[in-house]
Order: structure tokens, then sequence, then C-alpha cells
């Protein structure tokens, strides 16, 4: 069947990987000179073969060169656990495993380059084996169940499927699936038998819903499957209806869609939208169309397919009536053949009835007076679904009594409210309690587990309750569970002096709260709520994640949240992962690398309205060292920063941040100074520098001329006319002197753009603010709305802004 569907429109193309394509022509002979090597090294019908390659055009020549081969492709994400990678090795024993940039032959495993392969004659026909493929999804005994379909089955499902799939010209399909998921192997083998051109997209969008959104955009892409939850996420996102203006067709899968989101996607997208029922063991057995010209629906109500059986099971076997719930089981050509090597576990959830192999799925459900099935929920209550991923709570279980120290361990499945995904809380049992590390205990599970998968909480227990009848005492527990969610202990800083935290920590903080404030919608987030006890997902984390690195231009690990869950730990990962200094970009920006760069020295957050101001001109970033913070904080002469010590660690976070000029710096009031220093270095060590921005930065004066500033500063303040925090700052005048000395006898060799504040904190002053006589170059002056702070905030900061770009695009135009 593979290899005859090549045979129409050859030279159409078939997928698209970065802007490479494929024809379905040349996938055919890519496919057969792969199956040819493995046929080569003796690998046939039945024989099992790891492929561990990120999505790409490789990809679908391996699916493809493996099936005409003959054997067995068992799909293993590349981004997988190490433990889950090589449980699943173990657990299937590949004589072969295909990889991408490496060739290797080591005790009995062979691993082949797929681009490192001979180009042999070959006119092989297609020979399907008996089991297609072996796909891994959670286990129930501490490891990876893998699910065999045969080629039978998978063949006949397709043939089954093809005529009920309509393509119209210009359809564009998208394969973005995980390959632990049964659908990826449906993104590839179906638009390929239709005839359907397929983008492939590169892994890191799972992770980053901006990138999701703008490949969708920008491919034009018209159908592709997603999950409810990550639906729910995306189409939150700012410009979702403008990513999703081409969406034809929208198919939902994994778990049941709320009405809110029915009506949100009816809202904001013009595409049909279709929901899919079934398992890995026997997937989109039966279909839901939302139709949006009726109201949402409370439940999910899907038809079968009409070339499969459902049937609703009471507990003793028999079939229900009509309106009757049972266990909904699934018979008929979608179905699994059973599990790898498990053969208990096939028995118990495959059983034949009636001539025929069924599913029993762990669901329950009823049968409409129409026919169609209404999903009621879980039978099974040892799996739940989180983010459409069905969870196995004894593999959690398992996972958890196999880190030191852990005697017994629970898991609890917490409902935290009306269409939210369980929490799950793991309960372990220690000897001692100096055993318990929550955060140990968090990071390995993170290495064994899927994500969704890993306990957002952990209790430890000296012993677990029992029944009157000696039994495990599950629902106490439970209720602990949910007892510890509401109030989880506070998560230790390190007993970090709170009033001695760094100001660059500090700002990092309370810009976070921000942020978690919005991604959770929640005013009442503090430095130690725990993101997912005020109802963060896994889901959530992605746009957490998404939200920082806008917001501060950085982007920490997806695990980083899971490890960190509160505000004041994930600030202490940031800070520490940063360095001893600080740097932050403050806009996002769709211009690309090579835009100007603007660094705004002396300061984080206070120019992120100036930043968003820039936003369409070049990269602003804020640049702020802890030691400058002290040293601004003393009040003694000795504690002063040498002013070159602290230019050259500017210039390190600058060079840190882009190894190439031109370089543009700018800094408020002190700031400025220090940019002006900063900028010298920089020329003195080769590099190009453009504007110098001074804001409201008063040039440096002689010694008696400093006398008399302070002088009348004095008597204002005396006077009730002046600002205190302008009076008695002997260690900036220390700073301003030091400078004096070093300006007056070598002037800075460039031009330097000065933009006063029209109201000023320091008395009169002269239009460019004393600096002619410190500059060997042009000096241009503006004058901007507002106080010496006023000038960096709306509506003032627009007019600065625009000075700004002006001089920046007319030294890039130089």
């Amino acid at each position: 069947m593979l290899l005859h569907s090549f045979e129409e429109a050859p030279n159409r193309c078939a997928y698209r990987f970065q802007g490479m394509e494929i024809t379905r022509a040349q996938l055919r002979d890519e496919a057969l000179l792969l199956a040819a090597r493995l046929r080569e090294l003796g690998l046939g019908a039945g024989s099992p073969l790891a492929i561990e390659i990120p999505h790409s055009l490789e990809l679908v020549v391996a699916m493809c060169g493996v099936q005409i081969a003959g054997a067995t492709a068992i799909p293993i994400d590349p981004d997988v656990s190490l433990d889950r990678r090589n449980a699943i090795l173990a657990d299937i024993s590949p004589v072969v495993v295909l990889r991408r940039g490496v060739s290797q032959e080591s005790g009995g495993l062979v691993t082949i380059d797929i681009d490192d392969y001979e180009n042999p004659e070959t006119n092989q026909r297609d020979s399907l084996s008996e089991i297609a493929f072996v796909v891994y999804t959670s286990g129930t005994s501490g490891g990876p169940k893998g699910v065999m379909i045969s080629a039978e089955s998978y063949v006949l499902r397709m043939k089954n499927v093809v005529p009920l799939v309509s393509v119209r010209e210009g359809d564009i399909d998208l394969a973005w699936t995980p390959s632990s998921f049964i659908t990826m192997v449906d993104e590839i083998f179906l638009p390929l038998l239709v005839g359907l051109p397929t983008v492939i997209a590169e892994p890191s969008i799972r992770t980053d819903p901006d990138a999701f959104m703008a490949l969708v955009q920008q491919e034009r892409i018209t159908t592709f499957r997603i999950t409810p939850s990550l639906l729910n996420l995306v189409l939150r996102m700012p410009g979702a209806e403008a990513a999703f203006a081409h969406m034809r067709t929208l198919i939902c899968s994994g778990e049941a869609m709320s009405a809110e989101l029915q009506a949100i996607a009816h809202q904001k997208l013009t595409a049909d939208l279709v929901g899919y029922y079934g398992a890995t063991e026997a997937p989109a057995v039966a279909g839901q169309f939302y139709n949006r010209n009726e109201a949402p629906s409370a439940t999910t109500i899907c038809t079968p397919q009409p070339f499969l059986t459902l049937r609703i099971t009471l507990a003793d076997g028999r079939e229900a009536q009509t309106g009757e719930g049972g266990e909904i089981w699934i018979g008929g050509c979608a179905v699994a053949d059973g599990y790898w090597n498990k053969p208990e576990l096939t028995a118990e959830k495959f059983v034949e009835l009636e001539g025929r192999r069924w599913y029993r799925t762990g669901d329950k459900g009823r049968r409409l007076e129409d026919g169609r099935i209404e999903i009621l929920g879980r039978i099974d209550l040892s799996e739940v679904k989180i983010n459409g991923v069905r969870i196995n709570l004894p593999e959690i279980c398992e996972a958890l009594r196999a880190l030191n120290a852990v005697r017994d361990a629970w898991v609890s499945a917490v409902e935290p409210g009306a269409g939210r995904d369980p929490l799950l809380v793991g309960h372990c049992v220690t000897e001692n309690a100096g055993d318990f590390d929550a955060a140990l205990f968090r990071n390995k599970l993170v290495a064994r587990l899927p994500a969704a998968a890993v306990p957002r909480f952990l209790m430890r227990h000296e012993r677990f309750p029992l029944t009157a009848n000696g039994k495990l005492d599950a629902q106490s527990l439970a209720r602990d569970a949910a007892a510890f969610i509401k109030s989880p202990p506070l998560h230790s800083s390190n007993d970090e002096n709170v009033a001695a935290r760094p100001v660059y920590l500090q700002e990092l903080e309370a810009h976070l709260v921000d942020v978690w404030r919005d991604i959770l919608e929640n005013p009442d987030i503090d430095l130690d709520s725990d993101f997912f006890a005020h109802g963060g997902t896994s889901l959530l984390a992605v746009r957490l994640n998404s939200a920082i690195e806008k917001a501060f231009g950085v982007r920490p690990q997806l695990t980083a949240v899971f490890e960190a869950p509160t505000v004041r730990q994930l600030a202490l990962r940031m800070k520490s992962e940063a360095g001893e200094g600080g740097a932050v970009l403050l806009a996002q920006t769709d211009l690309d690398d090579t835009a100007p760069a603007l660094f705004a020295l002396h300061g984080l957050f206070v120019y992120r309205d100036l930043a968003n101001g820039l936003k369409d001109t070049a990269h602003t970033y804020g640049v702020f060292l802890e030691e400058e913070a002290q040293s601004q904080n003393s009040q003694t002469h000795d504690d002063v920063k040498d002013a070159e010590q602290l230019a050259a660690r500017y210039a390190e976070q600058i060079l840190r941040i882009r190894p190439q000029g031109p370089y543009h710096l700018a800094g408020l009031s002190r700031g400025g100074l220090i940019a002006l220093d900063t900028a010298k270095l920089l020329r003195e060590m080769g590099h190009e520098v453009g504007l110098v921005g001074l804001l409201d930065t008063n040039a440096p004066q002689t010694l008696w001329r400093a006398r008399i500033s302070n002088t009348k500063k004095m008597l204002r303040t005396l006077a009730g006319r002046g600002d205190k925090k302008f009076s008695g700052e002997d260690i900036t005048d220390a700073l301003y002197r030091d400078a004096h000395r070093r300006l007056a006898a070598s002037p800075y060799q460039g031009d330097v753009a000065v933009l006063r504040a029209e109201i000023s904190d320091f008395g009169a002053r002269r239009d460019d603010l004393g600096w002619s006589g410190y500059i060997d170059g042009n000096v241009s002056v503006a004058e901007i709305p507002g106080d010496h702070l006023g000038i960096l905030k709306p509506p003032n900061v627009e007019k600065l802004a625009a000075h700004l770009s002006a001089y920046i695009a007319k030294l890039s135009a130089q």
C-alpha cells in the first residue's frame, strides 16, 4: 500500500521542513535505499528497530524505509529522559537504532546514521511485517509499555479512513506531535496516503507557543491535531486569530473539550472544530463535530467510526442497554495486538468476545438513543489524564519507591476545581525526616518520568494510615494531600538575609510576580506562592517560559518551574544562571539579531517603557551590576568602585550578549557617566561605538563649582524647596569629581546626545548640561517633557524614544 501511494503525483511536494522540500518520488527513492541497507544488515519481518530521530525529513524517510524493509518501527522521542529511553530499549531489545549524526556498532547494537548509507540500486517491493509499530506509552509496573500495532490492522484502518478524508486545493497539514504518541504515526502516513502536503515542525515549537503560531501562519497550515489543553493555551495568546486565519479543520483529541473552550474556539476561529475519542491501543475510533450554530456540548458525545464497534459493557460482562452506563470496549481494525512482552497485561486489557478482539478502555460511557456514545469519565482509577496524556499512578509509585531512603510511596490525584486537570501529590515514607529532600526527589523524577507525570508536591510520612481491615487508607492520604495543596510549607530561600538581597534579585522577583499574576490570573500571588498550588499546569509552565523570555530576554529550562516552583526560588535560580552581573532584554521585538542593540546602563526595569518605545528600532537591554549597587548605597568615598573597573565589568556584560558592535549606550543620571566610561573602554578595545545617550546627566564639575552646587542644594532642602534624596550624596559627588579629573585630561572622542529633562531637580543648568567642555565630537541636545525620572515614564518617554530612534537610525545609515 505504501509504495503504491508514491506513484500518484510523484513530483508533488510530500513534506516540507525548515524551507526544504522532498517530493513523493524523492521520498520513495530515499526510503527504498534505506530499506535495502536494513536488509543488508539482516533485518526483515518482525525485526525490532528503534528510531531516535527528531522531527525532520530524515524521520519521514526512516519511518517509510523501515516499513518497506518489513521491520518493526519503535519511534522514540529524542527529548525523552535518559531513564525512559533506556527502559524502552531494555524492554524492546532492538538490534538496530536509527539516529542522525551517529554511526557505530557496539555490543550487538548497531547504530546507523540516517544520513550515511550507501546508494545501491534496488527495486524492492514493500513487505509489511506482522507488527508494524510498537508505540510506547505509560506503563503499569514502573516502566513504559509498548503497544503493538500490526501491519494488517494499521493498513485496514488506513484503507477505511482515507475515503473519509476530503482534501482541497491549498490544504497543508502539520506534523508536530512527539514520537511517543500514535498520532505521530498518523501525521506521517495519512497525509502521504491522501496526497496532502505536510509541514514538519521542529521539536522546539512544542514548548514555544509564539513560535508555533508563527509557523502555522507562515506556512498557511490548514489542519493539525492538538489537545484541548494546548488549544486553550494558544487561543489565549495574542495574535491567535491572525495565526490561524488559514485553518480549515482543527482536530482535538486526548481529553474532553469544555463548553467554554468550544465557545472560545468558535469565536476566534473560522475553522471547523472536530474532536476524536480513542487511545494508543485504539486511536480515533469516534468523532464529534462541534457545530458553531449550536450550544456548546457540556460532555463529549461522539459518533463511532463506521468501520468500528463500540460496546458498553457492564461489570458482569453483559452489554448495557441504551442509556445505561458501563465500560467502553472498542472492537475492529483499530484495535492493537496487545503489549510487547507483557502477556498478563495484554490478557487483562484485550479480550476475545463474539469472535472479535476488544480493547477495554477503562472509560465509562453510555449509548444514546441515536447511537452516539457519551463519555462519562474513568472507571479505572489507577489512571488519570493530564493535558490529554494518560498518566499511570502505579508507575509514579514505582518511581518514588526507587528513590534512595524512600521505603514506601503512594500517589494522590487531587481535583483542584472544575475544568482543571488533577494535581498529583506524591506521598513518601522515610525513616528519618532528614532523608526527605523534596527538591532532590523531584529532580530525580523529572529525569525518569514524563513532565505531566511528575508529582507537583511531595509529602513525607512516618507511616501510611491503614483502614480497619489493615489496608492502605487511600482516602485519608487524599484528604492530607488536598489540605497540603491549600497551604504548602514555604520553601527555603537558602537562609538568605532578606534585607541584604541584591537589588537585581529584588527587581527580578518583583517582575516575576507580575508575570505569574498574569499567567495564573491571580492578583494574590506573592514571592512564596507555589505555581502549581495556584492553578499552574505543565502547559501553563510552557506559557510562563514564553512570558519570562519576553520579559527578561532569557528562557529558563522547561523543568525550571518544576524544580523551583515559587517566585523566590525561580528568581534565585535565574540570578545564579546569569552569573555575577545582570542583563535583561527589556522588550520583545520582531527585529532580527543583526538589528541595532542599545544597552541602558545602571538600571533594569526603569528602562522598560523606553525599551517598548524602541522595539521597532533596536534590541534594548537593561544592564545592572550588583557591585555598582553596593557602591551606590555606600556612604564613604573609600567604598567607591573604581570607574575603570566598573566600565570593564559593564563592557564584559555587553560583549557577553553581543560580541560584535556597533554598540549604542545610554544611561540616566549617574548611568550616563557610566555609559561614557564604558563607551570609551569599548573604543580602546577596538569596538565600534555608535550613540552615547546622556539622559538628564549633568556634566562633572570642578571642585569649587561642586561645593557651590552642594551649598545651594542644602539651602533649597532646608527651605523646603529641594528634594532630600539629592542632598548629602557624598558618594555621587566623589564620582563626579573623579569623572571631572579624567575627562578634563582626556575628553571623550566621539558624539553624544544630551537629552535633558524639561523640569530640573537640580536647579538652573546650562542647555547642554555642561558637556561641551568634555566631548571631542558633536554634542546634540534635546529637551524631554517631565522631570528627572519622569522622562522615562509615559507619555514623556515616547518623545525620548523618538529622539533616540532618530539618532540610532542616522548612525546606522552612515
